[in-house]
């Protein structure tokens, strides 16, 4: 499922994505932090799932026209029926010899 955000919903994105970009240094995360934070209005979130994140198979996707950010809850391989995250980021116009 996809939801379009409200601007209240919106307002609260750039605290999940900043767990992601203030691994950089400090200047080039408050770079791409503004970049995406402008373009919260054509954000958008996808899950499948239950909303808690904390069973097995949930899935959440934060997709801009920059940011794409996925974290899911999966099954253990190492220790079977034990689920642990998975996450990765993005930016659809930056990554892989992209501008």
């Amino acid at each position: 499922m996809s939801i379009v955000l409200s601007s209240a919903k919106q307002a609260l994105l750039p605290d999940a994505i900043k767990l992601y970009v203030n691994d950089l240094d400090e200047a080039t995360a408050a770079t791409v932090l503004a970049k995406y934070t402008t373009e919260l209005p054509n954000t958008y979130i996808s899950y499948s799932g239950t909303t808690g994140m904390s069973t097995q198979s949930d899935y959440v996707r934060i997709d801009g026209p920059n940011v794409w950010i996925e974290f899911s809850y999966q099954g253990g391989v190492i220790i079977k029926n034990t689920p642990h995250s998975h996450s990765v980021w993005r930016d659809h116009t930056s990554d892989y010899g992209g501008k």
